[in-house]
């Protein structure tokens, strides 16, 4: 039974990596001083998930640049289009959509835009719910109006 080098973990005689750590089996662990991340966004490390009966782990590489993963970050270092509204800039944009023409107008223009994500896709379902709103004002008007009828069918035989 061999040892790993590195966190002590018991492993098999024929193993070649640790399956803890995967720490190569055989040679010493280095111990080295960790270098600097530069660019802790795309210097993200992903560690790969271990299949069942896989008998070596890979070691992970880098996240490629155009993943560009991003958690915990400032919102003044997005770029404009992807930084979040506050809650006041939801709050006004939906007073702005409630006027009746131009709040049309600046819904449309603001569905089709790419400046900023957050407020596209606000538009967007703003606009969703104005048209599902629409169909279902139609659908009761059609209701009331058939039973309208219908009760002055009614009122005029008696």
């Amino acid at each position: 039974m061999k040892y790993c080098p590195s966190c002590g973990a018991p492993g098999a005689d024929n193993a070649f990596f640790c399956e803890e750590c995967g720490a190569r089996l055989g040679q010493p662990a280095q111990q080295t001083a960790p270098q600097p991340v530069q660019q802790p966004v795309q210097q993200a490390y992903v560690q790969p998930v271990q299949q069942p009966g896989q008998q070596n782990r890979q070691q992970a590489g880098p996240v490629p640049a155009s993943v560009n993963v991003i958690y915990n970050t400032n919102p003044d270092q997005l770029p404009p289009q992807y930084r979040p509204l506050s809650a006041w800039a939801y709050f006004g944009y939906g007073l702005l959509y409630s006027i009746p023409v131009i709040g049309f107008i600046f819904l449309i223009v603001f569905s089709l835009s790419d400046s900023n994500i957050n407020r596209r896709s606000h538009a967007r379902s703003y606009f969703c719910g104005l048209i599902l709103s629409v169909i279902i004002g139609i659908v009761l008007l059609i209701i009331v109006l058939a039973g309208g009828f219908s009760l002055l069918n009614i009122l005029k035989f008696k």
